[in-house]
């Protein structure tokens, strides 16, 4: 099952011409890597794929439910976080729910008869 194809995807910056009719195809199941010397777009790409910078032209399709997420080569750490303190930290729709939820439910901890609060996890569990 093809999870995302691009099609003659065309990237420039000024004169410089980055990505020109780049197409490729990713199936379920398997492992990719983008290997090249630097400045030759490898990042660019990445970026493009994961919905995180526009394109000049060309389409990208997605398969239903798909979520690509770009973690970038300088990133910076909180050094006194966890892993999954860091994952939860990240700016997709999905994981400001999870913070909210988790925020929610860490409130009713405190205060357990928080009408409010209740109400908001209810939402949550729909």
């Amino acid at each position: 099952m093809n999870l995302i194809s691009l099609e003659n995807i065309c990237k420039s910056y000024g004169e410089k011409i980055i990505l020109n009719n780049i197409s490729l195809g990713i199936n379920e199941g398997e492992k990719i890597g983008v290997i090249g010397i630097n400045g030759t777009g490898k990042s660019t790409l990445l970026k493009i794929t994961a919905g995180a910078e526009n394109y000049d032209s060309g389409n990208i399709i997605t398969s239903n439910n798909l979520t690509v997420n770009y973690l970038s080569q300088n990133t910076s750490f909180d050094e006194n976080a966890t892993v999954l303190e860091q994952v939860f930290r990240g700016d997709s729709p999905v994981m400001k729910v999870l913070r909210e939820y988790e925020n929610t439910l860490k409130s009713l901890e405190k205060n357990p008869n928080d009408e409010d609060r209740q109400k908001k996890l209810l939402v949550f569990n729909c």
